[in-house]
């Protein structure tokens, strides 16, 4: 099975998943940003900051800050590269959810990262 995945060039390749992980959390992150997109994580989980270049743990952004979103919708024919169409897309909240949760990570082989609903996180 294979993810997409941003090269330090940032272009989009198809990356294999070389393990799943899952643990129970004690809490997570609602993290809902502009638009109606929402997605939940761990404080701990890495997302790209496109304003520093680096990642950072979820926990650490704040409303108002951004967080690198890719649109997937099919371009050309290469299925497994193509040049990134993303951007930047600012949360608009974060809320904390208390109470054990089940929650899954992959490793990704090659760049460590992939799109989590579309946002560019690392595999930790």
């Amino acid at each position: 099975m294979h993810v997409w995945s941003r090269t330090v060039g940032g272009e989009l390749e198809l990356a294999p998943i070389i393990k799943v992980f899952k643990h129970l959390a004690p809490r997570h992150l609602r993290i809902e940003l502009t638009g109606g997109r929402a997605l939940e994580v761990t404080g701990e989980h890495p997302f790209f900051d496109p304003k520093s270049g680096n990642y950072r743990k979820a926990e650490t952004f704040k409303a108002g800050e951004v967080v690198w979103l890719e649109d997937f919708t099919p371009k050309g024919k290469n299925k497994k590269k193509r040049p990134s169409s993303g951007r930047s897309i600012e949360i608009q909240a974060i809320k904390v959810i208390k109470g054990d949760i089940e929650v899954f990570n992959i490793e990704v082989g090659g760049n460590h990262n992939y799109f989590a609903e579309g946002i560019l996180v690392h595999n930790k």
